[in-house]
C-alpha cells in the first residue's frame, strides 16, 4: 500500500469537469438529436469514455488512508451520501415527470422506476451502491487484516497536511484486487446471457443494479491507482507504457466501429479493453499536462468549476436539453461525421451547461433550495471568490457562464467552415401525398438493402400505396397491386414472385420506433421467415410499460431471442414493437419524417386496417 501523505492532485478537479462535458455531450446526442448507438458516429465513442471516467475519479476522490471504519462511521457517511445524492435526484425525477413527459404522472414514474437508467437520473443511484459496497468492503477489510490496517483510508482533502497513512498489512492487496477482480467478472457476466440469466430479474432493473455491476469496476480501479500512485507513476512514466496503451486503444477501437473480428461471447473483450485504454490515456493526458490544469491557469480553474458543479449540472441539463432531431436526422444522413458529430454535441452541451449553472447559481441563493435541490444547506460564495483563499477566484474572470458561452459560440463556427464529411450509408426518400419520408439503408443486411435500392430506382413503389395502418403499431405497403386498387379493396398480397432470406441483426437491428422493416408470409407457411420481396412497413409502435416489456421478454426467451439492456431502454422511452424482433427482419431506420409516419399511422381506416383515404407513394428517389 502506498503510504504517502494524501498530497491534492488539483487536476483531478479539471477531470472531472472534462468528464462532465462528455456526459451532457452524450446526452445531447441522445435525447437532443435523438441519435442512437446503431447509427452515430460519436455515441459508441463517448460510451466507452464517459461513464468509466466518471467512476475512476469517484473512486479515486474517495479514498481515505486514515478513516476508522467501524459500523457507525460506515453510517454516518451513507447517511450523508443517501441526503447528498438521492433525495435531489427523487425531486429532480419528478420535475422531469412534470415538464418532460407526457401523459399520467404516476404512469410515467412507474416506467422510468422500472428502467434501469430512469430517464436518466440512475447515476447518483447507483454511485450511492457502489459507496455501499465500497464501505462494506472496508470494514470487512479492517476485520480482516486487523487493527494494523486501521482505516485502509483517511479522508481525502485539498491539503497535504494530514499525516502519513499507516501501512496496512500485506492482505490488503490481495483484499483490494481480489474486489476489483470480482467486479471486471461480474460485468462480464451480462454479456455471457446463455452461462448467465441472473440480471434478467426486474430487480436489477428497478434497482439499476446492473448499472452497478457494469461500471463498479471503475470505481474499484480509481481507488487501487490513488492508493498505489506513487508506483502508477512510474508505470506511466516507463517509454513503453504510453504506446502501449495508445496501440490497444486503436485496434480495440478499430475492431468495434470497423473490423467486427470477434464474435458472440468474445465480442465484448475489445470493448472492454477499449474502454480501460481511453480511460488511461485520458487520466496520463491530464498528468502529463498538468502545468495547464493547476489552479493557476485558466484552462484548469475553468474545468475544476465545472468538477465542483457536476451533481447540480447532472441535476439540472436533463430539464434544459433542446430538442433539433433536425440536426441528428442530418448527422445519420450523411455518415460518417466523427469530428461534426463530437462538436455538434459538446458545443450544444456547453451552451445547456452554461444555463445549468445560471440556474444553479440563482436556486441556491435559498438555502432551502440548496438542501433539497442540491443536498447541501450551507451559503455559497459568488462565483468569483474562492471560499478558502477568500479572494483568487477557482474559475476564469469574467465568470463561469460567459466563459462556457464564449467557448460554444467558438466552435459553432468552426462548424460553418467544415467540409461536408463524405458519405457512406444510402439513403432514400418516399415522397408521398401527405409527406416524405426519408430512409437510411443498413449495410449489415445487404440482400435486403440491395433489394430496395433496386426496387427504388425501377420505380417499381410508385404509384402503390401504404395499405395498412394500425395506430401505435406500424404503416405498411410496396404491394404492387395496390396501385390504382378500388376503394375497399383488399390488400397486402401482391410480391415480387421471390423472397428474401432472412438477415437478422440483434441485437444491433431490432423493431424500435422508426424502423424499416420487409414484411413477410405468417410462419406456417414460412417456416423459415424469408422476407417479402417488395412488402415492407415502418414501426411507430408506443412505449413499452414495465408488464408488457415482461411479457414479451419471456415470449422471446422461449425462442431463444435476448432482449438487451439497451433495447429494453429503447422501448420503454421511445417506443417500438418488440414482440417482431427476431421475426422480420430490420434493414433500415427513418431518418427524417416521423411526423409524416406519425400522422399516417393515426388515419381512419376500414376493417382491414387500410385507410379510407388513399396513402400514395408517389415515387421513390435514392438520393445517395
Amino acid at each position: 500500500m502506498n503510504c504517502e501523505s494524501n498530497k491534492r492532485l488539483f487536476w483531478l478537479d479539471a477531470l472531472r469537469g472534462f468528464t462532465m462535458i462528455l456526459v451532457v455531450a452524450y446526452h445531447v446526442a441522445q435525447f437532443s438529436f435523438h441519435e442512437n448507438e446503431k447509427t452515430s458516429a460519436a455515441l459508441p465513442f463517448l460510451v466507452l469514455m464517459r461513464m468509466p471516467l466518471f467512476f475512476f475519479v469517484s473512486g479515486f476522490l474517495a479514498y481515505k488512508a486514515n478513516f476508522s471504519w467501524t459500523i457507525p462511521n460506515a453510517l454516518k457517511l451513507t447517511w450523508k451520501k443517501l441526503k447528498i445524492q438521492v433525495v435531489p435526484t427523487v425531486v429532480f425525477l419528478c420535475l422531469f415527470v412534470v415538464f418532460k413527459m407526457k401523459g399520467d404522472f404516476w404512469d410515467n414514474i412507474l416506467r422510468l422506476l422500472a428502467s434501469p437508467t430512469k430517464g436518466g437520473y440512475w447515476f447518483t443511484w447507483v454511485l450511492l451502491q457502489m459507496f455501499i459496497i465500497y464501505y462494506v468492503c472496508c470494514y470487512v477489510g479492517k476485520i480482516i487484516v486487523g487493527q494494523g490496517a486501521r482505516g485502509m483510508e483517511q479522508e481525502s482533502t485539498n491539503y497535504p497536511s494530514n499525516p502519513p497513512a499507516p501501512c496496512p498489512s500485506p492482505l490488503a492487496p490481495f483484499l483490494l484486487f481480489g474486489a476489483w477482480a470480482v467486479s471486471v467478472f461480474a460485468y462480464e457476466t451480462l454479456y455471457l446471457p446463455k452461462e448467465f440469466t441472473y440480471h434478467k430479474d426486474l430487480f436489477f432493473a428497478y434497482s439499476s443494479f446492473v448499472q452497478t455491476i457494469r461500471y463498479m469496476q471503475f470505481f474499484l480501479l480509481g481507488n487501487i491507482l490513488r492508493r498505489y500512485w506513487n508506483q502508477v507513476e512510474r508505470l506511466f512514466d516507463t517509454s513503453w507504457f504510453f504506446p502501449l496503451v495508445v496501440t490497444l486503444a486503436v485496434v480495440c477501437c478499430a475492431d468495434i466501429f470497423q473490423l467486427h473480428t470477434l464474435k458472440k461471447a468474445w465480442t465484448n473483450l475489445p470493448r472492454t479493453t477499449a474502454m480501460y485504454a481511453l480511460l488511461l490515456l485520458v487520466v496520463m493526458f491530464f498528468r502529463h499536462y498538468l502545468q495547464w490544469f493547476s489552479e493557476g491557469q485558466k484552462a484548469g480553474r475553468f474545468l475544476s468549476f465545472i468538477g465542483s458543479r457536476t451533481l447540480d449540472i447532472y441535476l439540472l441539463h436533463f430539464l434544459l436539453l433542446p430538442k433539433m432531431p433536425q440536426v441528428g436526422e442530418w448527422l445519420n444522413a450523411n455518415r460518417p461525421n466523427f469530428v461534426l458529430s463530437i462538436v455538434l454535441s459538446v458545443s450544444v452541451a456547453l451552451v445547456v451547461m452554461a444555463f445549468c449553472l445560471l440556474a444553479s447559481q440563482l436556486l441556491r441563493v435559498s438555502p432551502f433550495l440548496q438542501l433539497y435541490l442540491f443536498g447541501k444547506s450551507t451559503p455559497i460564495s459568488p462565483i468569483g471568490e474562492d471560499k478558502r483563499k477568500g479572494s483568487t477566484s477557482h474559475f476564469p474572470k469574467g465568470g463561469a457562464e460567459r466563459g462556457l458561452l464564449l467557448v460554444a459560440f467558438l466552435s459553432l463556427g468552426i462548424l460553418s467552415t467544415s467540409a461536408k464529411p463524405k458519405e457512406k450509408r444510402h439513403v432514400v426518400r418516399i415522397e408521398t401525398n401527405v409527406g416524405n419520408i426519408r430512409v437510411a439503408l443498413s449495410e449489415d443486411t445487404p440482400l435486403h438493402s440491395k433489394n430496395f435500392l433496386k426496387l427504388a430506382r425501377e420505380g417499381f413503389y410508385d404509384g402503390t400505396l401504404f395499405h395498412r395502418c394500425i395506430k401505435n403499431f406500424m404503416i405498411q405497403g410496396g404491394d404492387p397491386d395496390s396501385r390504382n386498387a378500388e376503394p375497399g379493396k383488399l390488400l397486402g398480397e401482391g410480391g415480387t414472385g421471390y423472397t428474401i432470406p432472412a438477415e437478422f441483426c440483434l441485437p444491433y437491428l431490432y423493431h424500435w420506433r422508426g424502423a424499416l422493416a420487409a414484411a413477410r408470409d405468417p410462419d406456417d407457411v414460412n417456416p423459415e421467415m424469408e422476407s417479402s420481396g417488395c412488402q415492407f412497413y415502418i414501426v411507430y409502435g408506443k412505449k413499452q410499460a414495465a408488464a408488457d416489456i415482461r411479457k414479451v421478454r419471456a415470449m422471446l426467451e422461449e425462442k431463444g431471442i435476448e432482449l438487451t439492456h439497451q433495447m429494453i431502454d429503447d422501448y420503454y422511452m421511445r417506443g417500438g414493437t418488440p414482440h417482431l424482433d427476431g421475426q422480420y427482419t430490420v434493414f433500415g431506420e427513418v431518418i427524417e419524417g416521423m411526423e409524416v409516419v406519425k400522422n399516417i399511422q393515426q388515419v381512419e381506416t376500414d376493417e382491414n386496417d387500410r385507410p379510407l383515404k388513399d396513402i400514395v407513394i408517389r415515387r421513390m428517389i435514392v438520393e445517395q
